[in-house]
């Protein structure tokens, strides 16, 4: 079996076990993730709309695995890569069959649905233009992904908001949503944006967002020990290897280009 077909067919199998109660589903696909691998007859059909572009790295163990020598196989392909390409299509048609099953069940205006990811792509493998950076980096291309979020008769269909959120505001977002009173003992992080979900025009009360990534040496894609506050427009790194700090206006400078820290 293919991972990502064999997820997408457990969520589909959770969804109709519980069509008559309350459910929550987190499914948390491993693809893309390198060293990517995709289904041979999606890697084949991305493989001929357009050939792979120069290969990033010489060595690729899953080559070696089938009698090849290099990455003949287009694995770390740093552009048309044909298995990025056919890991996309797959977490793409688990969408696909999940929207499927939830209007089939009866429960397509009745559900929450969140799209979203964890990190930007790898540089070695794809472009986060014009976000600079990627996985591994504090950088916007590292951090900045994907976010949508369906909820019928309570979202605005095809609005977009430029609100800045991070995932650990999912969870008060969801008690809100859902009714739940959070647990007096336990401290939250984040906080509820279900006002901006309903109105992409509202204005959300936090005073910074951070993020900590401690590291004990760089990380082999390029990230270094670091952390960042954002407050507004406003994003400040400090680099903990040389604690050398960056300072840079995403609203006039999302590629994070003009380093603002000596003249703010």
């Amino acid at each position: 079996e293919y991972l990502t077909d064999r997820l997408n067919h457990e969520a589909v199998q959770i969804i109709g076990r519980n069509k008559d109660k309350p459910f929550f589903l987190y499914l948390s696909h491993y693809a893309p993730h390198s060293i990517l691998k995709g289904r041979p007859d999606l890697v084949a059909k991305y493989r001929k709309k357009h050939a792979p572009g120069k290969s990033t790295r010489d060595r690729c163990y899953l080559c070696k695995d089938s009698g090849h020598e290099g990455d003949t196989l287009n694995h770390w392909a740093g552009d048309h890569n044909p298995h990025l390409a056919a890991m996309l299509e797959s977490i793409d048609d688990g969408v696909g069959l999940i929207m499927a099953k939830l209007k089939a069940i009866g429960l397509e205006e009745n559900t929450i649905v969140i799209f979203s990811s964890d990190n930007g792509g790898e540089t070695s493998v794809t472009s986060n233009a014009p976000l600079r950076g990627g996985k591994s980096q504090l950088y916007e291309g590292g951090i900045r992904v994907p976010l949508i979020v369906r909820w019928p008769g309570e979202t605005p269909a095809g609005k977009v908001t430029s609100q800045p959120t991070t995932n650990v505001d999912f969870y008060p977002t969801l008690l809100k949503a859902t009714g739940i009173k959070p647990d007096p003992a336990q401290y939250l992080d984040g906080v509820s944006v279900l006002d901006i979900w309903r109105n992409p025009e509202a204005a959300l009360k936090r005073a910074a967002m951070y993020w900590h990534y401690p590291l004990e040496k760089p990380h082999f894609l390029g990230g270094r020990s670091g952390g960042v506050i954002r407050s507004g427009s406003w994003k400040l790194i400090e680099f903990f290897d040389t604690n050398k700090v960056e300072l840079f206006h995403l609203d006039s400078d999302p590629g994070e280009k003009t380093n603002l820290s000596a003249q703010h």
